[in-house]
């Protein structure tokens, strides 16, 4: 397959989860995978013969620009820090698969999330790596300078005196960022950020933006084998589309009238 340019380009599944529950909280049960189903995609993440490796390893990767080391790779994130992401990680750890967990720290303790020793617990699992996801979750890309900076920073420093060790990677809520946002990361010291997009990435991919494919709760585990065949999204993008910025407009101008 190819990227745009026409790079010969290898996909690279990094699968976005949520919540993996039977009975999942009302405000997340369209992005909720059952866990009989959640058990059928780890078989067949386990049965695809792909190096499963954490976020911050991929992007490292990324960033090293080691193609050949990219070629057969698969990434499993959480988002948001949810109470269930820690039996779904032991169903990972059984068939040593690794997981990134990307916590917003102010949901920490509240109905249905992370509180802080299920955390802990969660971050001292072999091959769990827990990443910032913001303190608030909002669209980043809709804030001024400074509150960007502390959503960033703040989830960081939140995390990182949580855990006890440090926290390398970022993922942008509702997959939303910008050029500010970006730099911010950058400037707050982490090694890559994860974006959206539903696509695969790809070793020409940007570490401070990588594609992934969202799980939702009508997923099943045919669409999860063709991502890992390397098929069933497009191959990601570098930098913005079109629609991406007019979308980010409209929310702004939506914003600025309320």
């Amino acid at each position: 397959r190819k990227a745009e340019g026409g790079t010969r380009m290898h996909p690279i599944p990094v699968l976005l989860y949520h919540s993996v529950s039977d009975s999942p909280a009302p405000a997340i049960a369209d992005f909720c995978v059952s866990e009989a189903e959640f058990a059928r995609q780890v078989d067949a993440i386990a049965g695809s013969g792909r190096e499963a490796v954490g976020f911050a390893e991929l992007v490292r990767r990324l960033s090293a620009g080691d193609a050949a080391a990219l070629e057969n790779c698969v990434c499993v994130t959480f988002d948001d820090g949810w109470s269930d992401n820690l039996a779904a990680a032991e169903t990972l750890a059984a068939r040593e698969l690794p997981a990134t967990v990307f916590v917003t720290t102010g949901y920490i303790g509240r109905d249905g999330f992370l509180d802080s020793t299920q955390l802990r617990e969660l971050a001292a699992m072999a091959g769990v790596e827990i990443g910032a996801h913001s303190v608030g979750h909002p669209r980043l890309d809709q804030l001024d300078k400074g509150s960007i900076r502390n959503e960033i920073t703040e989830s960081r420093r939140e995390l990182e005196a949580q855990i006890g060790s440090p926290v390398t990677t970022f993922a942008y809520p509702h997959g939303c960022h910008d050029a500010r946002v970006i730099a911010a990361v950058r400037e707050a010291g982490f090694s890559g950020a994860a974006a959206v997009k539903n696509a695969l990435s790809h070793p020409d991919d940007d570490p401070y933006a990588v594609a992934r494919w969202t799980v939702t709760s009508s997923s099943d585990v045919s669409e999860i084998e063709a991502l890992l065949a390397g098929n069933g999204a497009p191959l990601a993008w570098r930098g913005e589309r079109l629609r991406t910025r007019a979308f980010r407009y409209y929310r702004r101008l939506s914003a600025s009238i309320r």
